[in-house]
């Protein structure tokens, strides 16, 4: 029934399942964007590589981060050390983010688990989930990737296969909250 649902509302079904859970507002004041998060997790961390912030689980291995870079080499999402040329569309990066991810010498056994084309706030977009190992323990990787006006926007989440599924809604919510260019009054 699910399927059907968001078959007919053109909604991706990995979206449609979210609850809306206690949230706060996160702008990005240098980059203009902004999205609810959850309001209990700790942060904004700043996020070295690029504009962002990175928002973690109170005692849990689960993270959302938020990601802006300007279209160029080496300023693929992640933090990545090494992003190749300039990506002109987001096909580019349907094998770009699976390889840097195999790069990472502290992950192993790299696989995608699901990947389809969508929007963030209107835009077209890219949500890729990957399933690697971390240690012992399985995690899990999801990013919502868009381009827009010659920057990579990307909303993250990473957690442990154990905590994914407690945290999947709060990613959910930050994903369709997300904003280009927040308002003035916050939304």
């Amino acid at each position: 029934m699910l399927v059907a649902c968001c078959w007919m509302l053109g909604t991706p079904c990995w979206a449609a399942r979210s609850k809306k859970a206690k949230t706060r507002l996160y702008r990005n004041e240098g980059s203009g964007f902004c999205a609810q998060v959850p309001a209990k997790w700790n942060g904004p961390a700043e996020v070295r590589s690029h504009p962002g912030g990175r928002f973690d689980a109170p005692m849990d291995d689960a993270s959302i981060t938020f990601a802006l870079s300007p279209n160029e080499p080496r300023s693929i999402v992640l933090g990545q050390k090494d992003a190749g040329a300039q990506m002109a569309s987001l096909d580019d990066y349907r094998e770009a983010i699976p390889a840097t991810w195999r790069k990472d010498p502290t992950v192993r056994d790299v696989k995608m688990a699901d990947e389809e084309s969508t929007t963030l706030n209107g835009v077209p977009a890219l949500h890729i989930e990957l399933a690697y190992k971390r240690g012992r323990a399985a995690w899990r990787y999801e990013i919502v990737f868009a381009l827009s006006n010659d920057k990579q926007y990307a909303v993250e989440f990473d957690a442990s296969k154990h905590s994914a599924k407690r945290y999947e809604n709060d990613f959910q919510q930050a994903v369709s909250s997300f904003e280009f260019q927040c308002s003035a009054n916050g939304r």
